[in-house]
């Protein structure tokens, strides 16, 4: 494969701090880029690595702005590179053995059990406490009761006061053949795939985007297998998704076209279908849906479960808020 024609945009030279880092790929996502960087300098996280595909919305001048934003652009195709993976793991490659990383997307914020006290230096801790290599998440798809076009969100509000709700069950685990060796389908997109009757599954909503860097490792089908093992913790995370702003509808139309996601983007053809069917164009259900309050209520809820993955729910039935 040819190599990524990745070109660094630092006014200074490329100096990463021995500490955890984050690495995100992104296009035009100035509308999430202010809350993502604020949720995890929260947290503790002291270094972002972006690889900016050449947004045209005000993203690269704001990150060229960040003073703890280590920037990358390129203008290759996102299909090319397998999803962007092909970029994430040659600067993973260069630049972040021995480290933790942690790899999302800008529509993606990290909460796990306990993470009010421990922040992202208690979580490597905990982990480097047990050995453990990655740390395994289930990806919750949050909206609002709003219908698009009326959600309302405003560059840097509170992503979870916007989009508190995420359905919780049912939730199917599979068989994989890459580590973690399991795959979790479930959540919203699968209750619309649902309603559309749709003849290929939902997406995947399992991923291990937190991983000690080391030689021969790579992501593969974005961050939701790894290339070699490692060993889990006892405990899980949660990515929180927040992808159902006002702007996914446009979004669903232009990847629909563009074709450069999954399979052709025909998971947002799909949805974009579902939400010009729904009278009132919001994915909200009072019988399904559950307000999202804090981390340790998804292990209460039976969503995370030590060191595997989230317990399947019955089809019908929904865990005790």
């Amino acid at each position: 494969m040819p190599r990524p024609a990745l070109h660094y945009r630092g006014h200074e030279p490329f100096d990463l701090a021995d500490a955890p880092a984050g690495i995100c790929v992104v296009r035009n996502e100035m509308l999430r880029l202010p809350a993502f960087l604020e949720h995890y300098r929260r947290l503790g996280l002291g270094q972002f690595i972006v690889i900016d595909n050449d947004s045209s919305d005000g993203s690269t001048g704001y990150l060229d702005e960040q003073k703890d934003v280590l920037l990358f652009h390129t203008r290759d195709r996102y299909a090319d590179a397998h999803s962007g993976i092909a970029w994430v793991n040659a600067i993973l490659d260069r630049y972040c053995a021995g480290r933790w990383i942690l790899f999302v997307d800008a529509d993606e914020l990290l909460v796990w059990p306990g993470m009010e006290n421990d922040g992202i230096d208690g979580l490597v801790r905990r982990l480097d406490a047990q050995s453990a290599g990655a740390l395994f998440t289930v990806m919750l798809d949050m909206y609002a009761d709003r219908p698009f076009g009326s959600i309302g969100y405003e560059r840097g509000a509170s992503l979870t006061a916007c989009c508190p709700f995420f359905d919780p069950g049912p939730y199917r685990v599979v068989r994989s053949r890459r580590f973690p060796f399991r795959q979790v389908y479930g959540g919203v997109r699968a209750r619309i795939f649902r309603e559309m009757n749709a003849d290929f599954h939902p997406p995947t909503i399992s991923k291990v985007p937190m991983v000690r860097w080391r030689e021969g490792q790579h992501f593969a089908h974005s961050a939701h297998a790894l290339g070699l093992s490692e060993k889990l913790p006892d405990f899980q995370a949660a990515l929180l998704h927040f992808k159902m702003l006002d702007d996914f509808v446009d979004k669903c139309a232009v990847e629909a076209n563009h074709r450069q996601y999954y399979a052709g983007g025909r998971e947002y053809r799909l949805i974009g279908e579902a939400i010009t069917k729904r009278a009132n164009a919001s994915f909200h259900d009072p019988d399904v849906s559950v307000r999202y309050t804090r981390a340790n209520r998804l292990v209460e809820m039976g969503l995370l479960q030590g060191g595997g993955a989230p317990a399947p729910t019955p089809p019908g039935r929904r865990p005790a808020r």
